[in-house]
Order: structure tokens, then C-alpha cells, then sequence
């Protein structure tokens, strides 16, 4: 709002945009600390967001993060090297599996580092990543959703996986995890200042 607008330029005495205040919460919500010190209230309400010591470099990683997500579909892709078959006309991804390795000695648990098409590996160095939107790494996303599904009741099939390069889907997915961390790596150790408290009236929609 217009409201918060002044606010931010008074704070910051700053020539600062609406978009830029777009892309600095943004950059905010990205934050590893501060999505671990307010974890809680992120789930049951509003989030308050900072005044950052550094807007700049919030506002900067934002914008760059907005655009990576925004463009997922014609971002660079990830070379995964050659994938080991082409998978037209499959039905369904999947994780391979292995053993937890840990004292509780659990089996068959997913490996994020292979995947496969119809039960078949399909790569099988996919390197680790800890990014996750809603818990879910990108490529955890795309494992859910490129399944082929035929309703009960209608009998129509949901189809994504036919006509689908799901190779340039993979490599964009993996691209997009690893770049998003990278950037988040450079967001600013503090996040706000010291003894902030959300300011009365910034929460409210006001102004123009």
C-alpha cells in the first residue's frame, strides 16, 4: 500500500518501488533464520517482516529468486549427463529406495539421488538439495504430480506424462533447487535489528 511505501522510504531514505518492496519480502521469506525463529507464527498467521539492516541485498536476492521460480519453465537446465533410456509414453516417477543407514534401521526408503520412470532408473547421480517450497523439493513436486491417473467415477485419464520432454522437466527441477539455494546462501546473516517489534499499523490495509 501507499502507506507502507512511505514507511519503507522513511526508514531506508531510500528510492524505493513497490516492486522492490515485493522482492525484499521475498528475500525475507527465504531466510533460513528467520523462518526457523518464527516458524510458529508463519503457520497461524500473517507474517511480520523485518526491517533488515541490508534492504538492498534482501531486495536483490528476492528479485533474482521471484525470477527463477517465476520462469520455471524456460529456466537453464541441470546436467544430469545422459539419462539412461527415453521415457515416452511412461506412467508414473519415482524415487529409488534404499536403507536409512541409521541406528533405527529402517529399509526401502526414498533416494532422492535416483529417479525413475515405470520403475526403471532413469538418472541416478542427482545431487541433494535442501531447498523445499511447502516441504517439498522441486523435484519431489514433479514426482507427485507426473503420474498418469484415471478418475473412478468419470473414467477420464489425467495424462501429463505423454508429449512431455520429462528429461528438460528434471534438469529444470534440479536447476532450480540447487540455484535457489545458492542464492539463499548470500542473503545477509541478520535479518532484522536488534529488539525489533512489528511497528502498529503495518499490518493494516490502508492507503492506495
Amino acid at each position: 500500500t501507499g502507506f507502507v511505501l512511505s514507511e519503507y522510504r522513511s526508514h531506508y531514505n531510500l528510492k524505493i518501488s513497490k516492486l522492490d518492496i515485493f522482492y525484499y519480502i521475498y528475500g525475507i521469506l527465504h531466510h533460513a533464520g528467520y523462518r526457523e525463529k518464527f516458524a510458529n507464527n508463519l503457520i497461524r498467521e500473517l507474517p511480520r517482516i523485518p526491517m533488515a539492516p541490508d534492504f538492498a541485498a534482501f531486495r536483490d536476492a528476492g528479485k533474482d529468486l521471484a525470477g527463477l521460480h517465476l520462469n520455471f519453465e524456460t529456466c537453464k537446465r541441470y546436467d544430469l549427463g545422459e539419462p539412461k533410456f527415453n521415457p515416452v509414453g511412461f506412467a508414473k516417477l519415482s524415487f529409488g529406495r534404499k536403507s536409512s543407514g541409521k541406528e533405527s534401521g529402517r529399509q526401502n526408503v526414498p533416494d532422492h539421488t535416483v529417479i525413475r520412470a515405470d520403475g526403471t532408473v532413469l538418472f541416478d547421480k542427482i545431487p541433494e538439495a535442501t531447498y523445499r517450497i511447502n516441504g517439498r523439493t522441486p523435484l519431489e513436486w514433479i514426482v507427485d504430480r507426473y503420474e498418469k491417473r484415471t478418475n473412478g467415477e468419470s473414467g477420464i485419464t489425467n495424462d501429463p506424462c505423454t508429449c512431455t520432454n520429462i528429461v528438460e522437466v528434471i534438469e529444470r527441477a534440479v536447476h532450480i533447487s540447487i540455484e535457489s539455494e545458492r542464492i539463499i546462501t548470500t542473503l545477509p546473516e541478520e535479518f532484522e535489528p536488534k529488539d525489533w517489534k512489528p511497528k502498529e499499523g503495518l499490518d493494516e490495509f490502508v492507503g492506495g
